[in-house]
């Protein structure tokens, strides 16, 4: 099966409308293992564009992280606390920077979803 556009489209603006679900704003929580690094809380919208089978996610604005680490996934939660998606860091979420210091500035420079 080979999906048009519009179609990809179409299933990507249904996800962007669950992720932007709930009162609150979805968050965005980064991970070393078990430890959590560092939590975003995104724009609402979440979404800066649906175009040819992509999400591009709006930025977050920057945050301090929590603790010294290299994170390797991010967790993607609803503004009701549903799990929506887990994100490769490195390959799906893109840093500033490999490894985030406690303290430090924390930025997302490109984090997109295809279909």
């Amino acid at each position: 099966m080979i999906l048009a556009s519009s179609a990809k489209n179409g299933m990507l603006q249904g996800l962007a409308n669950t992720i932007n679900a709930g009162a609150s704003t979805a968050r965005l929580t980064l991970l070393a293992d078990a430890l959590v690094v560092a939590v975003f809380d995104m724009p609402k919208p979440i979404e800066q564009s649906i175009s040819n089978g992509t999400l591009t996610v709006s930025p977050p604005q920057q945050v301090l992280a929590t603790e010294t680490a290299t994170p390797t996934v991010a967790k993607l939660v609803n503004g009701d606390n549903v799990e929506i998606a887990t994100f490769a860091i490195g390959t799906d979420l893109i840093l500033d920077s490999a490894t985030v210091y406690q303290g430090g500035l924390v930025n997302i420079t490109a984090l997109s979803i295809s279909i």
